[in-house]
């Protein structure tokens, strides 16, 4: 269990068994892409089962948040992990569901 703090960024990560969950609260953008990345390349690497990404608690994902969701779900498929998503804020549903992603994430 930790947890990182960036300028408009904090995330937790915790480890239960088999799933690792991802918590991202406030904004993914351009500033914090970076962090976020960090952190989920560290939850690919602990090698769970599944990961869950939280998206309750964020605020705003811009072109860079989501490129980073895209590269955190490539990392997990090419380890064989199962990610989805969980707990939608209105922000991240809306831009999951223009970009088509919505579906495939909430299944895994």
């Amino acid at each position: 269990m930790g947890e990182v703090a960036e300028r408009g960024l904090t995330m937790q990560v915790v480890h239960e068994g088999a799933v690792t969950r991802v918590v991202p609260v406030g904004e993914i953008d351009m500033s914090s892409a970076n962090t976020f990345e960090t952190i989920a390349e560290q939850a690919v690497r602990a090698h769970p089962e599944r990961i869950e990404l939280d998206l309750a608690a964020v605020d705003f994902i811009d072109s860079s948040g989501l490129r980073s969701i895209i590269v955190l779900r490539g990392r997990a498929r090419a380890e064989g992990i199962t990610l989805t998503v969980t707990g939608l804020s209105p922000a991240a549903e809306r831009i999951l569901e223009l970009t088509g992603l919505i579906d495939e994430l909430r299944r895994g």
